[in-house]
């Protein structure tokens, strides 16, 4: 394996962590001077910035206790060995903590 590779995955990582952190500082600040100027669409140069309604369900006491029951049931079944799983192979990377 050649370092510069894992350098360069490792760095792109954290940089992408970064961004991220950034990203959801700004979101927020651009969304509310948006809504606050009374606009669904703001577009710029770059691309559009649209705020987006979506629909967030809240359900019954009854739908929330068949869906417990679900989970349980499920580990139930991970327990007893009835439910089946593949394991998948996947890349992690984690940074050092300074």
């Amino acid at each position: 394996m050649k370092p510069e590779i894992l350098r360069e995955y490792a760095e792109l990582k954290i940089k992408e962590k970064q961004i991220k952190v950034r990203i959801d500082e700004l979101n927020p600040i651009i969304k509310d001077e948006i809504v606050n100027a009374g606009l669904d669409k703001l577009p710029t140069n770059l691309g559009n910035f649209n705020i987006k309604k979506i629909k967030r369900w809240t359900y019954s006491d009854e739908v929330d206790s068949a869906k417990q029951n679900l989970d349980e049931l499920k580990s139930k079944e991970e327990a007893d060995g009835t439910a089946t799983f593949v394991e998948v192979e996947q890349l992690e990377f984690r940074e050092i903590k300074s």
